[in-house]
């Protein structure tokens, strides 16, 4: 079973960045702008069945989460006051691999075929739109929105032990932005996509373009 670690309230970006000694010493009663979270970010995942390993296996245990971070897990974890408890009875947790480099659910670019011979190079780009000038840049591409569950392909990865793929279309310099997908089958695509804007992807291999700039 997967557990959409997002839709408990887990989900999000870590933030860098820097306050000037003016915020710093703002006092507590200071607005703040936008919405925001008070709870303590403590997760309490309860009366689940839970691998540890390949061959420890707990039953009726708890996994504690802190700050995205396991903290605990077994079964006589005390859950701390204030934590957000989800009672997984009958469910497993397990833990898995994460590909940073996949294409999985994600479908595949082809280069044109060349015909006959060419006038000459060809210097601009020939895709419709307000676009970069060169063919193989595509940071407009945003993987979430192009992935499919593949059953076949989650099986071959969960085989392997993995849990989760950062996928992206593998055409061009630019690849645009890749998602943090689960391998669960089960579920429909917006419910096994854990982070959508997850990373920018690059190459050095022009993919599908056939402009001659740059060249290898």
């Amino acid at each position: 079973m997967h557990i959409d670690l997002r839709r408990l309230g887990l989900a999000g970006g870590l933030v860098a960045g820097s306050l000037s000694a003016a915020q710093a010493q703002q006092p507590a009663t200071f607005p703040r702008n936008g919405v925001y979270d008070q709870r303590p970010g403590v997760y309490a995942f309860t009366h689940a069945t839970i691998f540890t390993d390949y061959k420890t296996r707990l039953q009726d245990a708890t996994l504690l989460i802190r700050d995205g971070k396991v903290e605990a897990v077994g079964t006589k974890v005390k859950i701390p006051a204030g934590a957000v408890v989800q009672d997984l009875k009958g469910r497993f947790i397990y833990p898995g691999f994460v590909d940073l480099y996949a294409s999985y659910g994600v479908p595949e670019v082809k280069a044109p075929e060349r015909q006959g011979r060419r006038a000459g190079p060809q210097i601009e780009s020939t895709k419709a739109g307000a676009y970069d000038w060169n063919q193989a840049v595509h940071p407009e591409v945003n993987a979430a929105e192009l992935f499919k569950v593949n059953a076949d392909q989650a099986d071959a990865y969960r085989r392997l032990g993995f849990g989760a793929v950062l996928t992206h279309q593998p055409d061009g310099i630019v690849r645009g932005t890749a998602a943090l997908v689960s391998l669960n089958t089960t579920r429909r695509e917006s419910e096994v996509l854990l982070q959508d804007r997850a990373a920018a992807t690059f190459s050095f291999d022009k993919g599908s373009s056939t402009q001659d700039y740059p060249r290898p």
